[in-house]
């Protein structure tokens, strides 16, 4: 996979977008068992 310049910026943000989501769905489904 090739990253040049914006697009390799645009690509890292987009990793830690989905990331941050995927966190945030983790912690609702604790929080949703937990209750």
């Amino acid at each position: 996979m090739k990253m040049i310049g914006k697009g390799g910026a645009k690509m890292k943000e987009n990793e830690l977008a989905v990331g941050c989501a995927h966190l945030s769905a983790e912690i609702a489904l604790l929080t949703a068992i937990a209750n």
